[in-house]
């Protein structure tokens, strides 16, 4: 994927895509993470990773997302619109206008032409309603990693070294990672494809 090249609002879930695009941060200063975890009981290790990562790559300060874990978290398809639209309101607020939104759907066509066609239709509600800056210049959200399966994120992250203790993908809350819920098997057998411990010292 190439640098963030801009000034940047990162949508930040404090998982392991997230983690790839702040480390490609051209100017990490110049990059902003916005910690919007979906909800559920993990939001606040995922906050926490995200705050950790800020610091490590030495990232503006992290914005977290009021209402983190609101009665949305039972329908993911309207949580994630309503994270685009809070993130779109935010860069406004900060002179932004790139949002980077580190989805990855690999294969999957039909997904990625929904969300495509969602990150669209924000820019334009986002740019009708923002008065000045980014009414005038347009908001563009990105998305670097959409075609990119959770083996090649993993490979990006081998590749730049990144660190994987400022990362959270498990479901549930806790000192590490469960190692059993599907978002950390997925993550698992992604980061350590040799089998055994993987990179949370889980053994899923």
């Amino acid at each position: 994927m190439n640098h963030i090249n801009a000034p940047a609002l990162v949508i930040d879930d404090g998982g392991v895509a997230a983690l790839v695009v702040c480390c490609v941060a051209a100017e990490p200063t110049r990059v902003t993470p916005f910690a919007a975890p979906p909800g559920g009981a993990s939001a606040g290790n995922r906050i926490d990773a995200s705050k950790r990562r800020a610091g490590l790559l030495g990232l503006a300060e992290t914005v977290v997302r009021e209402g983190t874990g609101s009665e949305l978290s039972d329908d993911p398809f309207a949580e994630t619109t309503a994270i685009l639209l809070d993130a779109g309101r935010l860069a406004g607020r900060l002179g932004l206008t790139t949002i980077v939104w580190p989805v990855h759907l690999g294969i999957d066509l039909d997904a990625m032409e929904r969300e495509l066609a969602r990150a669209r239709l924000v820019e334009r509600l986002v740019c009708l309603d923002a008065p000045g800056g980014v009414a005038a210049t347009g908001l563009r959200i990105e998305t670097p990693l959409l075609d990119l399966t959770h083996e090649q994120i993993a490979s990006l992250a081998r590749d730049l070294d990144a660190p994987l203790d400022a990362a959270w993908w498990c479901l549930k809350a806790g000192p590490a990672p469960c190692g059993r819920c599907g978002s950390c098997r997925r993550w698992e057998a992604a980061l350590n494809p040799a089998g055994g411990v993987g990179a949370t010292g889980s053994n899923g």
